[in-house]
């Protein structure tokens, strides 16, 4: 089976969750994959995994991430 990806990027507040709302209730083969991010999470954020700086570095270094942005 080929597995795909579909990229949303954005800055904040564009409409990214939105549009992988309404893709997930198109289909279900659609998964969101949470990013790691360097910043302390907002209030009510929880979709997201806060790594800190040396470690998000040494993650990319090994090659671990899909994207760096």
């Amino acid at each position: 089976m080929l597995t795909k990806f579909l990229l949303l990027l954005g800055v904040s507040g564009v409409g990214k969750s939105t549009i992988i709302e309404a893709l997930r209730k198109i289909d279900n083969r659609f998964v969101y994959i949470s990013p790691y991010i360097t910043r302390m999470l907002r209030d009510g954020e929880k979709d997201k995994i806060f790594v800190a700086d040396s470690a998000m570095d040494e993650t990319n270094k090994r090659g671990e991430f899909l994207v760096v942005n």
